[in-house]
């Protein structure tokens, strides 16, 4: 069990941090084997990177990193065997990685499955298959609901199709395909379980962003990124805004820098952020640990295993001051679920956010408790509101 004090001053130092200006950080490197198109996600506080390709072959080796020691600790491999031009996710508590290919004496294998993988136990857990053929380098987004994938290329060349897996079925559906040019190896994220595709490599690099709605199955048109035309980067959503990280451009040559920016979904607007150290990589990794993104991997004139950090503005709703003037004070933090309060107020209603900015549930609170025991592990944000004055406060918990 992670010591609680290091928790809660690791928590104390990163919103320190954030009220600096940001600028990134070298850390621990990866261990394993440099590579390209690692597969990265994080879950229950910890970075997970597996997988990829090395300059000599595919790989399966799973590893996890501890942001409180910095130090990584190897797993077993992953049971789907060796395969690069893959991807990552997750949703709720668990991670979910498929699709990419390898090479089996001398054939190029296209994978169409898909694994669910639980933290907790470390185990893996192999899901229905997409109808879709099997796609090297495509769209991978999960929402709370959903697995959407598409694009990406399979034996026949790029795609444009665009698939859901429903997670609580474990049942695929095709739906309304990528309104654009055939293409691989796009940027993508969610943001409030809208999915973000664009970008990418086809016919030419593209400039291109579209929004999916998943409740109408239609696709809009976004706008173009303020540069040029990007492939082969990474990404990730936070906050309520989503992210594009490195890559090549243009040219298919790496970017001249590390460029990193970070699109507003309210209004259709993309902001340049300071570049990661050194020239863009092409297929490098990232995860998201509270609110900083680690940034690893790729290749640029050889392959990497350096690992870098930046920590990102904490959002309103996860930042820990009174608004309002309601007075309200809460423990244990971190708490197993449930947590006392002391507040004058009578009865509040509560919001919880996770880290991502995505509110999960609104409910009523007495004065003296509040019942989160139904939350996996993990830091959420709590938004008081006093029902009669309108009053608010937000705080943040761990739940362990």
């Amino acid at each position: 069990m992670i010591n609680s004090f290091k928790i809660i001053t690791t928590l104390s130092l990163v919103l320190c941090c954030s009220c600096l200006s940001a600028q990134w950080t070298q850390v621990a490197s990866f261990p394993g084997a440099p590579r390209h198109h690692p597969i990265t996600f994080s879950l229950n506080g910890f970075g997970y990177v597996m997988a990829g390709s090395s300059d000599t072959e595919d790989l399966q080796d799973l590893y996890k990193y501890d942001p409180i020691a910095d130090s990584w600790t190897q797993l077993p491999d992953f049971p789907g065997g060796q395969r690069g031009f893959s991807y990552g996710v997750t949703s709720g508590d668990k991670a979910y990685v498929g699709f990419g290919a390898t090479r089996i004496n001398e054939t190029t294998i296209r994978y169409f499955d898909l694994w669910e993988f639980d933290a907790d136990s470390e185990a893996w857990t192999q899901l229905a298959d997409c109808p879709c053929s099997g796609r090297r380098h495509p769209a991978l987004v999960a929402t709370s609901t959903h697995i959407y994938v598409g694009l990406g290329g399979d034996s026949q060349g790029n795609q444009n199709d665009w698939w859901a897996y429903e997670i609580a079925t474990d049942t695929w559906e095709q739906k309304a395909d990528f309104p654009s040019r055939e293409r691989h190896h796009p940027y993508y994220f969610a943001i409030d379980d809208i999915p973000y595709v664009g970008f990418g490599h086809g016919a030419a690099i593209y400039n291109d962003f579209y929004s999916y709605d998943p409740s109408s199955d239609e696709w809009s048109y976004v706008n173009f990124i303020p540069s040029q035309g990007r492939v082969a980067g990474t990404q990730f959503s936070y906050g309520g805004k989503g992210y594009a990280l490195s890559g090549d451009g243009d040219t298919h040559e790496n970017l001249p820098t590390g460029e990193f920016w970070e699109f507003d979904p309210s209004n259709k607007s993309w902001t340049r952020l300071e570049p990661h150290p050194g020239i863009g990589r092409w297929a490098p990794g990232n995860f998201l640990i509270e609110n900083q993104v680690f940034f690893l991997g790729g290749e640029t004139d050889f392959l990497h295993n350096d690992m870098w950090t930046y920590t990102l503005e904490f959002v309103s709703n996860t930042t820990e001051a009174q608004t309002e003037g309601l007075e309200l004070a809460m423990s244990p933090n971190p708490s197993s679920g449930m947590i006392f309060l002391e507040t004058q107020e009578s009865e509040l209603t509560v919001e919880v956010f996770g880290l991502d900015g995505k509110l999960l549930y609104t409910k009523k609170a007495v004065r003296t408790q509040l019942d989160l025991s139904s939350l996996p592990s993990g830091s959420y944000s709590i938004r008081f509101t006093d029902n009669t004055s309108n009053k608010q406060v937000t705080k943040q918990v761990i739940i362990k």
